[in-house]
């Protein structure tokens, strides 16, 4: 996935590891906890009302997302109810 160019964040470069995206930049929260001034990662665009804008997410926010998946993949699979899926996001 490929972050746009414009009106984004500041890109900066950060360490990569296992289980880290590279890709990172210095901004605000937009999906839950509106952090500022924290390393973002680009999710993708989120449309609203004819208009459209990239949505960036801090990392606590993207694992809560990521919990939310495995969750839902658990329930999918038979594994879970769907009532055990997560109790939050993870998000402060």
């Amino acid at each position: 996935m490929s972050a746009p160019l414009s009106n984004g964040p500041e890109r900066q470069s950060f360490t990569c590891g296992p289980g880290n995206h590279c890709d990172r930049a210095i901004g605000s929260c937009m999906w839950r906890c509106g952090r500022r001034g924290v390393p973002v990662l680009w999710i993708g665009d989120i449309a609203s009302s004819g208009m459209h804008a990239p949505l960036y997410a801090c990392d606590d926010c993207t694992a809560g997302l990521d919990a939310l998946v495995w969750a839902w993949a658990r329930h999918r699979d038979g594994l879970a109810p769907p009532d055990t899926a997560v109790d939050g996001c993870g998000c402060g």
